[in-house]
């Protein structure tokens, strides 16, 4: 029992083996020892028919014995014929004394069909002594046979006659025995091998039939492991592809693109959309769709309004219109559905969710989920990631106080317009007794003075315009595409409108002066802005609160312009930087 737990704890391949080789020795052993059989059956029976046909020849030669004693007893009476008798008789007993051996190997129920009642060596014995009995009368001077040895020698020659019929007729029926039993045999030791050969093949056949069971197991195990294989192998190639992809964006839209693909080869028959939330994370918007079947639309305008954004996990649901659906899903145009939501997150914040939708109780594959959870989260990093650094960007090149681009960022900008157009606008402003104004209303007041200006010449300029703080009071605005007579008119409804903002605001009235040149000055940011300052100080001189389009003519050293003329020019330009 301990020996046969151990073999079925073997593995199926070895028990198969073994029962294999088993089956194979008892098939050996089954065949061989039915051959053996049978083949030693064969002898015996061909033996015994040998001795039959044997006995069969010597009961012939009794009938041929006979017919010569019959012949004799017909030809004349004469001394001869007794000697002639004589020779065949002991020519006879000869062959029966050779004989003997072969008739007592006969089996009993032979000689029993041979002799009757009587025993066949009796028999033979019994003729052969009336026979010789019949050669040996000779002796007594009688030459010739008497009617007697006549009478004697017909019976005699009857039964001879009878005799070897009867043997014959037993002799024939034991060949056709042996025969039909050596086809049996031979039937019987065929059957025994295919028997043997069937055992084999059943043996073989149940060990095979589980060794398949667990060839087909491991076959679907194995298919399965390629399966996901593949899967995983599409699924890393997706994840570098996209990565790749998202990697090379350098901005929302440009991911947006990527986006876009990614969900045509992901889900290529039924509706899907990115919804992202605004960077203040106020609403929620569809930014990409499926490029041929759209988006599944979706009525939620805010992030916490999302049950995947608010809990922070895939959302799945078979029926749009089931209790625990999503309430955003039910009373579609389309009737019921199933949907798909998996949300995305950076750094613990709610970014938006990817949605998409299907017939009633076909929701999309863990495969599918799986890998929309891994495009959320790239895109959800990269989106992030962007808008981090637009918001560090912004940061670093922002005024804090007033929101505008700081005095980097407006250089930046210049040289982008110079190299962008061939006619640009430069323009420094400053507005006037700020000092003063901040020495009477104090600091917070002359803040709040510095936004206003900010807001309300960002409202009256053009999208593509720009305008900087260069520092303190000082503001630089930058006109594309604009020279600069079409700059002074721009820039004077600037001012007018300020008035206007002064008023609605309720701070104190401030005028700004302006400083004005184009790129027929030069062709530089930094001269353009010098001459655009020197502009600014002459409409100071000039009494503040209007536009100068420069380049102005300052003195130059060395040259003699009069002394009433340089001495007025100096003051007034010392009097306008001590004013800035």
């Amino acid at each position: 029992m301990r020996k046969l737990r151990r073999v079925t704890r073997l593995p199926l391949h070895q028990r198969f083996a073994r029962g294999y080789q088993a089956g194979l020795v008892v098939a050996v052993i089954v065949s061989a020892f039915v051959w053996y059989s049978t083949q030693s059956g064969l002898d015996s029976i061909e033996t015994e028919t040998e001795q039959a046909r044997g006995v069969a020849d010597l009961v012939e030669d009794l009938r041929i014995s006979a017919d010569v004693l019959a012949s004799i007893s017909n030809s004349p009476r004469s001394l001869s014929s007794r000697s002639d008798l004589k020779r065949v008789v002991d020519d006879l007993s000869s062959e029966w004394d050779a004989r003997l051996g072969d008739i007592e190997a006969l089996p009993d129920g032979v000689v029993a069909e041979l002799s009757g009642s009587q025993g066949l060596s009796a028999t033979l014995e019994h003729w052969i002594d009336d026979a010789s009995a019949m050669a040996d009368a000779g002796s007594g001077g009688v030459a010739a046979l008497s009617e007697v040895d006549v009478s004697k020698a017909s019976r005699l020659e009857n039964d001879a006659t009878e005799l070897a019929d009867r043997m014959n007729f037993v002799v024939n029926v034991f060949e056709s025995r042996a025969d039909q039993t050596i086809t049996d045999m031979r039937w019987s030791s065929s059957a025994s091998a295919v028997f043997a050969l069937a055992f084999l093949f059943l043996l073989v056949g149940m060990l095979l039939r589980p060794l398949k069971r667990l060839m087909q197991r491991e076959s679907a195990a194995l298919e399965a492991a390629n399966q996901t294989h593949r899967a995983e192998s599409e699924r890393q190639e997706l994840t570098s592809h996209l990565a790749d992809g998202l990697e090379a964006a350098e901005s929302e839209d440009e991911t947006h693109r990527v986006v876009e693909r990614a969900f045509e080869r992901l889900i290529p028959s039924a509706p899907v959309e990115l919804m992202l939330a605004s960077a203040a994370k106020a609403d929620l918007a569809s930014a990409v769709q499926h490029p041929r079947h759209g988006g599944p639309g979706c009525g939620v305008d805010s992030p916490w309004s999302c049950p995947a954004v608010r809990r922070g996990r895939t959302m799945t649901y078979e029926n749009s219109e089931s209790i625990n659906a999503c309430p955003h899903l039910a009373g579609r145009p389309g009737g019921a559905c199933s949907a798909t939501c998996v949300p995305l997150s950076f750094m613990g914040e709610s970014m938006g969710v990817i949605h998409t939708t299907g017939a009633v109780d076909v929701v999309a594959d863990s495969a599918i989920v799986d890998v929309l959870g891994l495009v959320a989260s790239q895109v959800a990093v990269r989106i992030g990631t962007l808008r981090s650094f637009a918001q560090v960007e912004l940061q670093a090149s922002t005024d804090v106080l007033t929101g505008l681009p700081n005095r980097r960022a407006t250089e930046d900008q210049l040289e982008r317009a110079l190299r962008k157009q061939d006619t640009v606008s430069v323009a420094m402003a400053d507005l006037d007794g700020f000092k003063q104004l901040n020495d009477k209303y104090g600091q917070e007041t002359g803040d709040r003075v510095l936004r206003i200006f900010a807001d309300s010449i960002r409202d009256a300029l053009r999208a593509d315009d720009w305008i900087g703080r260069w520092g303190g009071e000082e503001f630089v605005i930058v006109l594309p595409g604009m020279a600069a007579g079409s700059a002074k008119e721009a820039l004077d409804r600037v001012r007018d409108r300020l008035a206007d903002a002064w008023a609605r605001a309720e701070a104190p009235a401030v005028t700004v002066s302006m400083g004005l040149v184009d790129t027929d000055a030069g062709r530089r940011g930094d001269e353009l802005v010098r001459l655009a300052d020197e502009a600014l100080l002459v409409a100071k001189t000039q009494g503040r609160d209007r536009v100068v389009i420069g380049p102005v003519v300052a003195p130059l050293p060395g040259v003699d312009h009069g002394d009433d003329a340089d001495r007025e020019f100096e003051e007034m330009w010392t009097a306008a930087e001590v004013d800035s």
